[in-house]
C-alpha cells in the first residue's frame, strides 16, 4: 500500500494492524496535511456482514465530534477495498506509554488525562453510543498531555436495531478489559464501557492489567465474572485508598452498582466523597493477604439460607481458633524463645577477618551501578531476640519469578516489622537468583514492610519517587538496574 493514493491522499508509511484493518500514514497531495488511513482487510471485505459493519463504522463516527475522540474526515469505497480517512494523532497508545515512558503513570498525571478521556467517552454516550472494546492500546497519549480515543469501530447505536451487527451472546472487545455482561453475552450500554475504563484505570496505576498472569481465557472469564480484582497495592504500594475505592466502584460486578455515568466517574477521581461503595459492593476488590490476589467470592443466595448451619460452624471454628491461640501462647511463654524469620537462624562466618563485602556491582542498559555494603554478613548472628533484645535477624527471601518475590518481601517483612520497631539495613537483592537478603535492626520505627518498585529502564525514577512520596519517611534501600528492569527496594513507612 505504500505510496499508493486514496483520493487525494498518499500513503506514506505503516502504522499498525488493529482487529479489522491495518493503519497507514497518508498526506494530502496538495495541502500537505497528514492523516491516518484505515484499510479492511482484504480476506474480510468479502464478507458482506463484515463490509456491512464496516460502512457503519464510518458512520458511527462521523458523528463523534469532540476534542478528545480521534475525528473521521472522510470515508472512501472502491474495487479494491474500504478506507476510513481519520485525524491523525502523534503520540503513544497508553500500553506504550507504560512499557516504554513511564511504568505506573503517577496519580496526579493519570486524573488529569483520564478525565478527559471520561468526557470523550461522556459525549459519546449521550449520542447512545457505546465503544465495547475499550482498552490501552485505544487511547493515545499525545506530547502535550492530552488524550484521544481510537475506534468506535464495533461501536453500536443504542435502540437502532439496524445497527445491531454484533449478535447478542457473541463476544467483541479484548478479553482482559471485557464487563462481566461481555463474558456471558448480554446486552451492553455505557455502564459496560465504565467497567472496561476502570480496568484501563487499574493497569494506568499499577503499570498492569489485573489478569496479566493469566493464559486462558476460561481463567480470565471466570475472574471476570465471579471473582473480586486483586486490590491494586499488591502490585504497586503507591496507588492511594481514594483511587482503590475509585476503581472498586467503577468495575462491580453488578452494573447497577458503577458509576451512573461517566461524568460521575469523572468527579469520583477528585472528591473521594462524591460516591460511596455500598454494603453489597465493598467486597469488589480483595484486600491484600500475605500470600493471595483474589479473594472474597460473594455469597450466592441459595447460601445465606443456611444461616443456622453457618452460625453454628462459625462458632465452633472460633472456639478452635481461640483454644489455638491460648495454647501457642501458654507453649511460647515457657520457652521463652520466638519463633526465627528463617530456618536457618545462623549465619556462618565467611570472612574471618571481618572484613568489609561489597555486593557484585550490577550494571545494565541505563548505566546504573549499585554496590551495596554488607559487612554483618561476615559475621556469625545468633537470632535469639529474647536473650539479646538488640541482636538482628537476619532476613532472607528467595523466589522463582519477580512477582513471587515482591510478594513474600512484603508479606513476611510485614509480618516481623509490623509494630515491631525493626528498621532494615545492609540489604542486598540478586535478580539473577532473584534473591533479597537484610539485617532486621530492632529501633524504634515506623517502617511497617519492605516491597519491590520497577518498571521498564528508563522509568525508574519516576515510579520510586512516587512511592516513596506516597509514604513519607520510607526509604530505598537498594536501586539498581539489569538488561531491562530497573528495581527500587523499598522500606514503607506508615
Amino acid at each position: 500500500m505504500i505510496g499508493t493514493q486514496i483520493l487525494n491522499y498518499k500513503i506514506k508509511s505503516f502504522l499498525g494492524d488493529g482487529g479489522m484493518g491495518t493503519v497507514y500514514l497518508a498526506e494530502h497531495t496538495k495541502l500537505e496535511r497528514k492523516v491516518a488511513i484505515k484499510v479492511l482487510h482484504p480476506h474480510l471485505a468479502s464478507n458482506e456482514s463484515i463490509r456491512t459493519r464496516f460502512i457503519n463504522e464510518a458512520k458511527t463516527m462521523s458523528g463523534l465530534q469532540h476534542p478528545n475522540i480521534v475525528g473521521l474526515q472522510d470515508y472512501h469505497e472502491d474495487q479494491f477495498g474500504l478506507y476510513l480517512i481519520m485525524e491523525y494523532v502523534e503520540g503513544l497508545t497508553v500500553d506504550k506509554y507504560i512499557e516504554n515512558v513511564s511504568g505506573p503513570i503517577p496519580e496526579e498525571k493519570v486524573i488529569k488525562i483520564f478525565k478527559q478521556a471520561l468526557e470523550g467517552f461522556q459525549y459519546a454516550h449521550n449520542k447512545l453510543i457505546v465503544h465495547r472494546d475499550i482498552k490501552p492500546s485505544n487511547l493515545i497519549i499525545t506530547k502535550d498531555e492530552k488524550i484521544k480515543v481510537l475506534d468506535f469501530g464495533i461501536a453500536k447505536i443504542l435502540g437502532n436495531e439496524s445497527y445491531k451487527l454484533t449478535k447478542t451472546g457473541a463476544h467483541t472487545g479484548t478479553v482482559y478489559y471485557m464487563s462481566p455482561e461481555q463474558v456471558r453475552g448480554q446486552e451492553v450500554d455505557a455502564k459496560s464501557d465504565i467497567y472496561s475504563l476502570g480496568i484501563t484505570l487499574y493497569q494506568m496505576l499499577t503499570g498492569y492489567n489485573p489478569y496479566f498472569d493469566l493464559t486462558t481465557e476460561y481463567e480470565i472469564f471466570e475472574k471476570i465474572v465471579k471473582i473480586p480484582l486483586a486490590d491494586p497495592r499488591i502490585i504497586y504500594p503507591a496507588v492511594s485508598e481514594h483511587m482503590c475505592k475509585v476503581i472498586a466502584k467503577a468495575t462491580q460486578k453488578n452494573p447497577s452498582d458503577r458509576f451512573k455515568s461517566c461524568d460521575e466517574f469523572a468527579l469520583g477521581l477528585i472528591d473521594e466523597n462524591s460516591f460511596n461503595l455500598n454494603a453489597s459492593s465493598d467486597d469488589s476488590i480483595a484486600k491484600p493477604t500475605d500470600n493471595t490476589t483474589t479473594t472474597n467470592i460473594k455469597i450466592p443466595d441459595q447460601a445465606k439460607k443456611k444461616k443456622p448451619l453457618f452460625f453454628i460452624v462459625t462458632i465452633l471454628l472460633i472456639i478452635l481458633v481461640t483454644g489455638f491461640l491460648l495454647f501457642k501462647y501458654f507453649s511460647d511463654s515457657s520457652n521463652n524463645v520466638p519463633t526465627p524469620p528463617v530456618k536457618d537462624s545462623t549465619v556462618e562466618n565467611k570472612n574471618k577477618e571481618g572484613s568489609e563485602i561489597k555486593t557484585p556491582v550490577i550494571e545494565g542498559k541505563s548505566g546504573k551501578v549499585s554496590t551495596q555494603k554488607d559487612t554483618t554478613a561476615n559475621s556469625k548472628i545468633k537470632v535469639n531476640p529474647a536473650q539479646d533484645p538488640n541482636a538482628p535477624i537476619k532476613f532472607y527471601v528467595k523466589a522463582k519469578s519477580l512477582d513471587d518475590l515482591r510478594s513474600l518481601i512484603k508479606s513476611k517483612s510485614s509480618s516481623y516489622m509490623k509494630n515491631k520497631g525493626y528498621i532494615p539495613a545492609n540489604a542486598s537483592f540478586n535478580p539473577n537468583t532473584l534473591s533479597f537478603s537484610c539485617d532486621l535492626i530492632p529501633q524504634n520505627s515506623s517502617f511497617t514492610k519492605i516491597t519491590i518498585v520497577y518498571g521498564p529502564i528508563g522509568s525508574l525514577c519516576e515510579a520510586c519517587i512516587n512511592t516513596v512520596n506516597k509514604n513519607p519517611g520510607s526509604e530505598v534501600l537498594i536501586d539498581m538496574s539489569d538488561a531491562s528492569f530497573n528495581y527500587n527496594i523499598i522500606s514503607i513507612a506508615e
